[in-house]
C-alpha cells in the first residue's frame, strides 16, 4: 500500500507547469474612459517550475501574425536566477530550430549553444594533469 509522506511545502500530484494562453484579451468599451492593462509582477510562485506562454496579436497595422511571450516563474528556494535563465536559453534554441525546421526530430535538436558546449565537452573534461605519485 502506497502511503508517502506528504508535505505541505509542494503541491502533491506536481511541481513543474506549463501553461499557453492563447484567448485574446477582452476588450471593454468605456466611453469617455481610457484603460489600459497593468501587470502586476508577482512575488511568488505557485510550483516549483512555471512555463507561461501568452500569445498575442500584432498591435500594429505592419505587422501580422501573432507573438509569443514568454515567462518563468520559479522557487527561490529552489533555483537561481542563472539557472533559470540558463534554462530558458536553452529552451529558446530548442523553438528557434523548431521554427527553422519543423520537420526535424526532437531527437536531433540540440539544447546547448556553442560556448555551452565547449564548456562541458573541453574546459571541465580537461583530464590532461599530471598527478603525483604519494
Amino acid at each position: 500500500v502506497l502511503n508517502p509522506d506528504r508535505s505541505l511545502a509542494r503541491h502533491p500530484l506536481f511541481q513543474t507547469m506549463l501553461v499557453f494562453q492563447n484567448v485574446p484579451e477582452a476588450s471593454i468599451d468605456l466611453t469617455g474612459i481610457e484603460a489600459t492593462n497593468f501587470e502586476v509582477p508577482a512575488d511568488s510562485s505557485k510550483f516549483d517550475l512555471s512555463f507561461v506562454f501568452d500569445e498575442r496579436q500584432a498591435e500594429d497595422d505592419d505587422e501580422t501574425g501573432n507573438t509569443l511571450f514568454g515567462t518563468i516563474e520559479y522557487s527561490l528556494d529552489l533555483f537561481d536566477r542563472a539557472t533559470v535563465e540558463a534554462l530558458a536559453q536553452r529552451l529558446l534554441l530548442v523553438l528557434r530550430a523548431m521554427v527553422a525546421d519543423p520537420a526535424a526530430r526532437m531527437s536531433t535538436i540540440d539544447v546547448l549553444g556553442e560556448e555551452e558546449r565547449h564548456r562541458i565537452l573541453v574546459e571541465w573534461n580537461e583530464t590532461g594533469r599530471q598527478i603525483t605519485p604519494t
